[in-house]
C-alpha cells in the first residue's frame, strides 16, 4: 500500500501477502477490513515499543514521559506513520480509528496514570480524560511532526513539551523532576 490505498489493488495484496484470494476473503470481507487488522497490528506494535521504553527507568512519571516519547519517535517511522496517521485515519474513518486507539493505545495509557495516581505520582481527577488528553496531545505532535517534516531539534522541543504535559501531573508541592529524561 506505499502507493496509497486506493491505488493498491486487491491482486497486490495477494502477491505481497502470497495468499489466493479465496484465502484473503475467508479472512477479510474488504480490503478496508483487512486495513482495519493491519491499522491494530501496527498501533499495536508501536505500543510494545513505548512501553520497552519504560524498563528500568525509576521514576513512575519519568517512565510515562519516556513511554509517550517513545511512541511519538516509533508513530514517525515510514509504515506506523503511513498507517497510523494517514491511511488508516482517513480510510476506517477518524471515529473508527480513534475507536481502536482507544484500546490498543488509550487502555495501556489508563494504567499507568491510575498507578501513577496509585504511587501518588501524580494527580488526576480523571484518568479516563487524563488519557484522552495525553493522547490526543502526541498524536497530534506527530501529525504536527509529519506536516513540518521536523528533524532531531524539532523532535527534541516535542520532547520538552511531552515532559511539560507529564510535569502537569505533579501532586501540588511535589518537585518537577530532572527535564534530562
Amino acid at each position: 500500500m506505499e502507493q496509497g490505498f486506493e491505488a493498491t489493488s486487491t491482486e497486490a495484496v495477494l502477491a505481497v501477502a502470497q495468499v489466493s484470494k479465496g484465502a484473503l476473503y475467508h479472512h477479510f470481507a474488504s480490503k478496508t477490513e483487512l486495513l482495519e487488522a493491519v491499522f491494530e497490528e501496527v498501533s499495536s506494535e508501536v505500543v510494545k515499543t513505548a512501553q520497552a521504553a519504560a524498563v528500568g527507568v525509576s521514576s513512575p512519571r519519568m517512565a510515562l514521559c519516556a513511554v509517550l516519547k517513545a511512541w511519538l519517535r516509533a508513530a514517525l517511522a515510514e509504515e506506523p506513520r503511513r498507517i497510523l496517521l494517514q491511511t488508516g485515519p482517513a480510510v476506517l474513518g477518524v471515529a473508527r480509528a480513534r475507536m481502536i486507539e482507544e484500546t490498543i493505545t488509550q487502555a495501556p495509557l489508563r494504567r499507568g496514570l491510575l498507578r501513577l495516581v496509585e504511587l501518588e505520582d501524580a494527580k488526576c481527577a480523571d484518568i479516563d480524560l487524563a488519557a484522552r488528553l495525553l493522547s490526543a496531545a502526541i498524536a497530534e505532535m506527530a501529525l504536527t511532526a509529519v506536516d513540518r517534516d521536523l528533524d532531531d531539534p524539532g523532535l527534541a522541543l516535542l520532547d520538552a513539551h511531552i515532559e511539560v504535559l507529564v510535569d502537569a501531573l505533579a501532586p501540588p508541592g511535589r518537585p518537577v523532576e530532572d527535564g534530562s529524561r
